[in-house]
């Protein structure tokens, strides 16, 4: 049996997204930051990869948090939650040393 590649166009509302990807894209979506995120991806991917997967784009949300926040001007995932939730971020053992 041949199989037959199809390109589709979609937003982030149409995507599927999967276990770990969700949690991300829900805290994206109540900080509505979902909309810049998805647009600086698909800026990112046109012109630079031929072909991206259901696999690529789920693995980027669930996997790809600290690029997401250093994106969005943050020095990493956990500093863009300290900011979002309004709680101080830990400072790690390696900070204190």
């Amino acid at each position: 049996m041949r199989h037959i590649d199809v390109q589709v166009t979609m937003t982030w509302l149409d995507f599927n997204f999967w276990e770990g990807a969700k949690d991300t894209v829900n805290i994206l979506i109540d900080f509505d930051l979902i909309n810049t995120v998805w647009d600086r991806l698909a800026e990112r991917i046109e012109g630079n990869y031929e072909e991206v997967t259901e696999t690529d784009i789920n693995d980027f949300f669930w996997f790809e948090t600290d690029y997401i926040a250093q994106d969005l001007g943050y020095k990493d995932w956990e500093a863009l939650l300290a900011h979002l939730y309004g709680y101080e971020e830990e400072e790690s053992e390696e900070a204190e040393a």
